[in-house]
């Protein structure tokens, strides 16, 4: 794929038996799911919507949502469940990809693995977050 990546870090995760990416500086954490959960989550006390980027994306469900990234978008704290954690990577530089924690995997070996790079602020329109 020949995406415009910026110079910044991303994660990269897995959904719908696909790969994609988000810049991790629009990430404000990531933890684990331990089932598929649909409206909201209760994260340390506070309900925090999620929106469901498989949907959104109309892609087939390949298994468990595993992992959640939570982040800001639109001004609401929300999570994306997803269904893997990869690696945090900075396209065209290959020395950045192997000094990362070995904590995401499998790697991906190249940019070129990931299908789309998500922006969740162009995905969803305000009034839709907003209506969470």
């Amino acid at each position: 794929m020949n995406h415009q990546w910026s110079n910044a870090d991303y994660l990269a995760f897995g959904l719908g038996g696909k790969k994609y990416a988000m810049e991790v500086s629009k990430i404000q954490e990531i933890g684990a799911m331990q089932e598929r959960t649909h409206g909201t989550i209760n994260l340390r006390g506070k309900q925090v919507p999620l929106l469901d980027l498989q949907l959104k994306l109309n892609l087939p469900v390949t298994g468990p949502m595993n992992a959640l990234i939570i982040m800001r978008v639109h001004g609401k704290v929300v999570g994306i469940p997803v269904e893997a954690l990869y690696q945090i990577f900075a396209p065209g530089n290959p020395a950045k990809h192997e000094n990362r924690p070995s904590r995401y995997s499998p790697y991906i070996n190249t940019e070129d693995e990931i299908e789309l790079i998500v922006d969740p602020e162009k995905i969803w329109s305000k009034e839709e977050v907003d209506n969470l």
